[in-house]
């Protein structure tokens, strides 16, 4: 996967205006796929996220879990472009530690562009410090675009 997100280019932040289904992928064995999923469905199945500009360079965001019929909207994020935590160059930054308390601060996700309708995810967790960089693990995820997002209070 990390091939692939290296080569896509970042998302403009008004491009990212929208609510996404989510696609949990592979974490390279059984075993590690089983327990990443298993952490990520905490609060019930993850089914999405959602996102809103602010202004040019910076907006918001959320994360859904649940069902399409039974929705809860949890883990508010603040999102601006910046430098990857995976491969060199810019990312679309999904930012948990202003917004969340608790072991969700040491998420951070980041976005790459697939296709109109396709972005692909890569969350790291763990130590944010560069010097710590070793203890985080990579989770790929897959966005596909469902509709307009939730407006943010």
């Amino acid at each position: 996967m990390k091939i692939i997100y290296r080569d896509l280019a970042a998302p403009a932040i008004a491009d990212v205006h929208a609510e996404y289904g989510s696609v949990m992928l592979s974490q390279g064995d059984r075993f590690c796929t089983c327990i990443v999923r298993k952490l990520f469905s905490c609060k019930g199945p993850w089914i999405g996220k959602g996102f809103c500009p602010i202004d040019r360079e910076r907006g918001q965001g959320y994360n859904v879990f649940g069902t399409p019929d039974s929705r809860k909207v949890l883990l508010p994020m603040d999102t601006y472009i910046g430098g990857s935590n995976v491969v060199n160059g810019a990312a679309y930054i999904l930012d948990y530690r202003k917004r969340n308390r608790g072991a969700v601060c040491w998420l951070r996700g980041e976005l790459r562009v697939l296709s109109e309708n396709l972005l692909l995810g890569m969350g790291t967790f763990g130590p944010w410090n560069p010097r710590w960089a070793k203890l985080r693990r990579t989770i790929p995820f897959l966005l596909y675009r469902t509709g307009p997002a939730e407006p943010q209070t």
